[in-house]
């Protein structure tokens, strides 16, 4: 009895050891997995947080880049008004002188046509004054 007992016990002894062995190369495949799960998590993580980072710093010199733009273009906006003003003035100018300009030829084609008329009502009155004298 106590041989059977011991060969039972013997039995259940590399059973169990078995069993032990089996348990921890499971437990060890499984740490060994979610070591890889957590490095791969980390690696995740960081890549992310990098790419989060690269992100937020395009965005900060895209919103600079933008300020940049708004005062360039307020500046050319303003240059634009000046010049147009400027443009403005000058063609004023330029029609007033031409203004005047017709106005003064008009007058002087007036004072030339008058001028003409009283010529040839003179010549008209110094023929007339003429014939009679003739006569």
């Amino acid at each position: 009895e106590l041989k059977k007992m011991k060969v039972e016990l013997t039995a259940a002894k590399s059973d169990m050891k078995g069993r032990l062995k089996d348990a921890l190369a499971t437990a060890e495949a499984e740490k060994r997995r979610r070591v890889k799960e957590n490095d791969d998590c980390r690696r995740y993580i960081q890549e992310s947080t990098q790419a989060l980072v690269t992100a937020r710093e395009k965005e900060a010199a895209s919103k600079e880049e933008l300020k940049k733009m708004k005062v360039e273009l307020t500046a050319a906006k303003s240059d634009m008004k000046g010049r147009l003003k400027d443009a403005l003035a000058t063609a004023e100018a330029e029609k007033r002188r031409r203004v005047k300009e017709n106005d003064d030829c008009r007058r002087y084609i007036q004072e030339s046509t008058q001028a003409l008329v009283t010529a040839r009502e003179k010549e008209a009155a110094s023929k007339e004054e003429l014939k009679k004298m003739k006569v």
